[in-house]
């Protein structure tokens, strides 16, 4: 019977003690199975790291924490698995306490993206959050920086925003303006952008609205005219109720 042997070797000048080697038998090696932890999805370290760094920058006022909010948007359009981090980022742009300045900063944000309208999954969430802003004391702000914006994206964004303005936040002359600025620039609307105009047209204007547009060369043809025509529809549908007496 093989038996283990131990050799003993005694540490020389009078240590005390010894070291012992354990010889085993040849033999096959032990394998030990090691843990693994669970992979990943593809993209979620990034969009947890991307997320923690904008949450730090959040709230922040300084102009280096706005820089990098900025640059981070742009950066981060190539990861699909961002848009959390994204959000989050215009958001804190956009909540600088001066309007001005956070506007500003929220479409340079938009410019730094190079991803096209059609391809962009955040435009819809880019056009509500930039409409958030208007209300009687800032709507003259937005209807003058759409009107030098040259950028194509931060325009296209604007110009929908405003048209996304609920007709009840505005004065009367407030609306009349600018249903006349989405007038002037309904020839040169992309076929994307009509929809949401055409129902601003027709809820700022009413149903006297298809007069100007018949004046300005749009034709029957035109998306507005389902607009008004629903729009007539509701007026007519609103004076035929009876009236509470008075």
């Amino acid at each position: 019977m093989k038996l283990a042997a131990i050799v003993s070797i005694a540490a020389a000048g009078g240590i005390a003690g010894g070291v012992v080697w354990w010889i085993r038998p040849p033999g096959p090696a032990r394998t030990h199975a090691v843990a693994t932890p669970p992979a990943s999805p593809p993209g979620a370290t990034g969009a947890a790291d991307a997320l923690t760094r904008v949450s730090r920058l959040a709230g922040r006022e300084d102009p280096a924490a706005v820089s990098e909010l900025i640059e981070l948007y742009g950066k981060l359009a190539s990861v699909p698995s961002s848009l959390d981090a994204r959000k989050l980022a215009f958001r804190s742009l956009l909540a600088q306490p001066n309007v001005v300045v956070g506007l500003q900063a929220a479409l340079a944000a938009i410019a730094s993206d190079p991803t096209p309208r059609k391809q962009d999954p955040l435009w819809s969430f880019l056009v509500q959050e930039v409409a958030g802003l208007w209300n009687a004391v800032t709507i003259e702000h937005g209807r003058d920086l759409v009107m030098i914006e040259q950028r194509p994206k931060p325009h296209d964004v604007l110009l929908e925003s405003l048209a996304e303005v609920p007709p009840s936040k505005l004065s009367d002359s407030q609306r009349a303006a600018l249903a006349a600025d989405l007038i002037d620039v309904y020839p040169q609307l992309s076929p994307e952008q009509r929809p949401a105009v055409d129902r601003a047209l027709a809820a700022l204007g009413g149903s006297d609205l298809i007069e100007i547009l018949a004046r300005r060369g749009l034709g029957e043809s035109s998306h507005l005219q389902a607009a008004v025509q629903e729009r007539r529809a509701q007026e007519a549908a609103r004076a035929a109720l009876p009236r509470a007496p008075e």
